[in-house]
């Protein structure tokens, strides 16, 4: 292709520049998550704005996370978003509330995934 000054796009293209915000929005996962980690387990906070507690579906499988649910707004549809832990958790003992629009599910640490303190004897 011939480029030059006549050919060239300017500066500012306003559907170029629609196109590189929208790809960025597109790419941001949905929901936003934040995961905390500590010995004993983590915690794990999601916002689901105008989401009630009863259209989220948690499942726990190890060291993954995965929640889906309603998109909000315009967004028709659902989503599904897997989280990876450092660490498998104890499905057992997870507990989830959801208040506002922010779930918050605390996930203990397996047994076997604890770190063990070990006593060093002298010889």
């Amino acid at each position: 292709m011939y480029w030059n000054a006549f050919t060239r796009p300017s500066a500012f293209d306003p559907w170029l520049e629609f196109h590189r915000i929208h790809s960025a929005l597109a790419s941001v996962e949905y929901p936003p998550v934040e995961v905390w980690s500590k010995d004993d387990g983590a915690l794990l906070r999601a916002q689901l704005p105008g989401t009630t507690p009863e259209d989220v579906e948690l499942e726990i499988e190890k060291d993954k996370v995965t929640l889906k649910g309603p998109r909000p707004g315009s967004e028709a549809g659902r989503f599904v978003r897997e989280i990876q832990l450092p660490f498998a958790a104890e499905s057992g003992g997870v507990r989830a509330t959801m208040s506002r629009g922010l779930l918050e599910v605390e996930l203990p640490r397996a047994e076997a995934e604890k770190p063990k303190k070990i006593t060093v004897k002298s010889a």
